[in-house]
């Protein structure tokens, strides 16, 4: 088990197990993560995903606004973009 940081949010991700990124732009086959924390010891390093889909496309988010009694709504939504990757291990980032 490994803590990683993305986009100033903290993940806990395992081995072999996909899981979902911020959009990263250029990211072809590996992209490179900061670690906070790798089994339970504080060390600073970069991990090593597998990208396996670059533009996967989450579930829409609705933002609703409401004054009661006033007659104000208004509703917008979005779809974000992330990138899926798989963990594949600890590097030491060079």
């Amino acid at each position: 088990m490994v803590v990683i940081e993305d986009g100033g949010k903290q993940k806990i991700i395992s081995k072999d197990k996909p899981f979902l990124l911020d959009y990263k732009k250029n990211a072809d086959k590996e992209v490179k993560i900061k670690v906070l924390i790798d089994d339970g010891i504080f060390a600073p390093q970069e991990v090593l995903v597998d990208v396996l889909e670059q533009k996967f496309r989450g579930e829409k988010i609705i933002i609703q606004k409401k004054n009661r009694r006033k007659g104000y709504e208004r509703k917008k939504g979005f779809t974000p973009v992330y990138t899926m990757v798989r963990f594949k291990g600890v590097g030491n980032g060079k």
